[in-house]
């Protein structure tokens, strides 16, 4: 990472607060390598309750005794992100989380209310019609309370791409501007 790169003061803020901090195995911010569900419930539970010890979430996936444990308890336990809703009670512990996703994270984490967001931030970016049914009042949500903004195309455009890997450095910036946006 270097100061000139579009992610750098979401990523050090992170970093600063404990709350993101190398990627565990080569300790390095490595800022395109893409979050898991675990990662991102990791990054939630240390910056809201790093001492705190939830009962199990009784999900088969989740080893209780692997470092994620803690946190996906923790954040099953306050619904922030309570897993598959297909019925495999799977909590998707090393999915890639989706950008979709993470929207509907960040509303649980939040006292929003769905009904409150306006579609026209949303109805601007480009591939919204990517959005798979169940995320788009989360996605809009988002979009509007500015947690997600959109990938630059570099022509004045900006695309959604809602269904795309959520990568570190879109994580941290998505993080920050929860945290600005007196959400997180």
């Amino acid at each position: 990472m270097s100061p000139g790169d579009w992610f750098f003061d979401a990523a050090y803020s992170m970093k600063a607060r404990g709350a993101m901090t190398g990627d565990g195995v080569t300790g390095m911010f490595d800022p395109y390598k893409p979050m898991t569900r675990a990662m991102i419930a990791q990054v939630i539970y240390k910056k809201n309750a790093p001492y705190v010890i939830s009962p199990s979430c009784n999900k088969p996936d989740v080893d209780q005794n692997e470092w994620y444990a803690r946190a996906i308890n923790w954040c099953v336990d306050r619904r922030i992100m309570t897993g598959y809703d297909d019925g495999s009670n799977l909590f998707g512990t090393n999915d890639t989380i989706t950008r979709e996703q993470m929207c509907k994270v960040v509303f649980g984490c939040s006292y929003s209310n769905l009904a409150d967001a306006s579609r026209e931030k949303y109805d601007k970016l480009l591939g919204t019609e990517q959005t798979s049914d169940w995320a788009v009042p989360y996605v809009i949500w988002a979009v509007d309370k500015g947690v997600i903004n959109g990938i630059d195309n570099h022509d004045g455009t900006y695309s959604l791409d809602p269904q795309g890997e959520l990568t570190r450095c879109q994580a941290a910036q998505v993080f920050v501007n929860s945290i600005n946006a007196g959400i997180m």
